[in-house]
C-alpha cells in the first residue's frame, strides 16, 4: 500500500531539479541507465500512487492473496535502514525499514515475522 519514505522522497528531496533529483538519476546511469526513470519508480511507491494502482486493479475471485512482513526491532537490526527505520517507527509504527507493517497486510491471511535478537558471545 505504499511507504512513507517515497512520500518524504518526493515531497523534500525529488522535486524539480533538485541536487538529490540529479544524483538518484546519475547513479542510475551507472547502475545502467535511465529506464525504468529512477524518480517515477519512487513515485510509483508512494501512498497516494499505490492507493490510486489499487483501487484500479482490485483482487480477483478466483485467486488466494496472502501477504507477510517482517520488522525490525532497533535501526541496529540493518544499519543500511536505520536512518529509513528511525522515520518510519515515528511516523507509521511497526516497519522493516522501508514497509510500515500496517501497509503489507493484503489478503486473506497475513502473518508477522518478527526478527529475533542473536547474541553471540566470542570467547
Amino acid at each position: 500500500m505504499g511507504t512513507p519514505i517515497a512520500d518524504y522522497l518526493m515531497e523534500k528531496h525529488l522535486s524539480g531539479g533538485s541536487i538529490t533529483k540529479k544524483l538518484v538519476q546519475r547513479i542510475s546511469f551507472l547502475l545502467g541507465g535511465q529506464s525504468p526513470n529512477p524518480t517515477e519508480l519512487i513515485r510509483n511507491l508512494s501512498i497516494k500512487e499505490m492507493h490510486a494502482f489499487n483501487q484500479s486493479n482490485p483482487n480477483m475471485e478466483n485467486v488466494y492473496y496472502q501477504s507477510f512482513a517482517s520488522t525490525m526491532n532497533t535501526a541496529q537490526d540493518d544499519l543500511l535502514y536505520a536512518l529509513t527505520f528511525k522515520y518510519l517507527t515515528r511516523v507509521a509504527g511497526e516497519n522493516d525499514g522501508m514497509i510500515p507493517l500496517q501497509n503489507a497486510v493484503w489478503g486473506d491471511r497475513f502473518e508477522h515475522i518478527r526478527a529475533q535478537k542473536v547474541f553471540r558471545m566470542l570467547l
